[in-house]
Order: C-alpha cells, then structure tokens, then sequence
C-alpha cells in the first residue's frame, strides 16, 4: 500500500515562470509594445535570460499595491502638509485673492469716476489701470497659465490654490 502524498506547499518546490515579451503579451492579451512601454515606464529590467517575471508583468500592467499604498499615503502626507499650510497663513486660495482684489479695484473705480476730470481722461486711466493688473496677475504666481498672453483682459482666471511668499 502506498502512502497518500502530503498536501504540497504553495510556492514551495515550484519553478519560478519567467515571460518574453511576445508570449507575455499574447498571454494576457495585450500589445507587445504597449507591454513593454509599461515595463519600462516601471522601470522592470528583464534577467540575464531576456525574460521577465510574472510579477514584473502583473505590476506593469495592472500596478501593484505597494505602489498604490505609497501613492496613497503621499497625497495623504501632502493634503495634511497643505492644511497646516493654511493654518498658518502660508497658503492661500487664489479664489480669495482675486475676490480681495476685486473689491479694492471697485472702490478705486469709484474713486476715478467721481474724479473732477474729462471723461476720456476717466476713461484713459480705467484702461490703463484693468491692463495694468491683467498684466500683474497674469504673471503672478496665482495667475495661472503666463503663456497665455493673448486671453481677454475680462475673462476670469482660473481659480487655485497658490504658496504666498
């Protein structure tokens, strides 16, 4: 009577399986160069044997939990690191600059309406002053994309959060 085979223990005594790119594509179903633009964009590097293994796949294709758990916790530490920012009046949202700048720009509009002047004179100097702060906030840190010089003076801005500095 031969005795029963003792249950086998998993990875244990098994070899390792290791992938070309050709057959590792058609294996899980995916273009050769899109799998090897993903090895490569995670910095996989085959073995001596030009081959890969299949957790270097799984993770270049589908990415891997550490990576996802690390990414996690970065934009955790980095939201954390964004709060304190504001607590302690580093940070502030440019949505509130522009409001406090819009509000000080009134008032000096009034200011240069109800000056004794002519007209075209009023009208010179409300010019000169909305190009005057287009052109400030636009190449300010809160003002968004400087590459867009010829964006309308009257279009809004988009809004951010931006480091005071």
């Amino acid at each position: 009577m031969s005795q029963p085979k003792k249950p086998r223990r998993a990875g244990i005594g098994r070899e390792i399986i290791r992938w070309t790119l050709h057959v590792a594509a058609r294996e899980f179903g995916c273009d050769r160069r899109a799998l090897e633009r993903a090895l490569s964009t995670g910095l996989a590097i085959a073995g001596e044997d030009g081959r890969f293994a299949t957790a270097q796949i799984v993770a270049a294709l589908y990415g891997s939990k550490e990576a996802e758990d690390l990414r996690k916790t970065r934009l955790q530490a980095d939201q954390i690191d964004m709060e304190n920012q504001e607590r302690r009046k580093e940070l502030v949202k440019s949505e509130d600059v522009y409001r406090y700048c819009e509000g000080l720009f009134i008032a000096l509009r009034e200011k240069v309406l109800a000056l004794p002047c002519e007209q075209q004179d009023k009208d010179d100097m409300l010019r000169d002053m909305q190009k005057l702060t287009y052109d400030q906030i636009r190449k300010s840190p809160i003002g968004g994309d400087s590459q867009a010089v010829d964006q309308d003076p009257d279009s809004a801005a988009p809004a951010d959060t931006d480091r005071v500095g």
